[in-house]
């Protein structure tokens, strides 16, 4: 941690994967009482010999919570991998098995501390890897992986409110690389565009899968 812009630094804390500012921002909870100094972070536990590339989910990392910069802290979420913060969500990757997960989620309007598990459709609330595409409109619209990771598509769910039920918006949308083909129009408030697989159209054309 630095207070005078690099010119010096003080040790917080090790073996940590993700950390954030505990401060919600550009929402209607910004001016909470939460300290500026709240820092959440996710944490090997066991402190190994060495530091572990995330290649897989890992059942002993988790996130804590500090208001002293570590000099005390909070166990928050046990199991908790990949850490992602909006100004309305938390978003944590909560482990099952070496390869699976629970999606976590907590909000802005409880200081990000209410984790609950996302709840999908059918057989959906175990999933192996997750795309947050937006919140600006305080819902969540969540990509998921469902389809053979080989097809490169998966499909597009949006939430609730608090952003822990979601019903499915729209299937086999595309993701040629990291990123799929949604988009939010700045100009045009609640509006979005997306890229939707067609088998019809794309046999048709003489394409395959594999030129997505």
């Amino acid at each position: 941690m630095t207070r005078d812009l690099g010119e010096t630094w003080t040790y917080v804390i090790d073996y940590v994967f993700d950390f954030y500012w505990g401060i919600p921002t550009n929402t209607k909870y910004s001016n909470s009482q939460i300290p500026k100094e709240r820092l959440f972070i996710t944490r090997d536990v066991k402190q190994g010999k060495h530091q572990l590339a995330m290649k897989n989910w890992l059942e002993d990392v988790d996130l804590f919570v500090s208001d002293d910069f570590f000099k005390t802290q909070k166990l928050v979420l046990e199991g908790a991998n990949k850490l992602v913060k909006t100004d309305h969500f938390m978003f944590a990757s909560k482990y099952r098995t070496d390869t699976s997960i629970r999606i976590m989620i907590a909000t802005a309007e409880n200081d990000f501390l209410d984790f609950d598990r996302a709840r999908f459709p059918g057989e959906r609330n175990q999933v192996t890897d997750y795309v947050i595409m937006d919140t600006s409109e305080e819902v969540v619209f969540l990509y998921l992986n469902t389809y053979d990771s080989a097809l490169k598509q998966g499909d597009l769910y949006v939430s609730d409110g608090r952003g822990h039920h979601f019903v499915k918006t729209l299937d086999r949308v595309l993701k040629p690389k990291t990123l799929a083909s949604f988009e939010r129009v700045n100009s045009l408030d609640a509006t979005f565009m997306a890229n939707k697989y067609d088998e019809r159209d794309v046999s048709q054309l003489g394409y395959t899968n594999q030129d997505f």
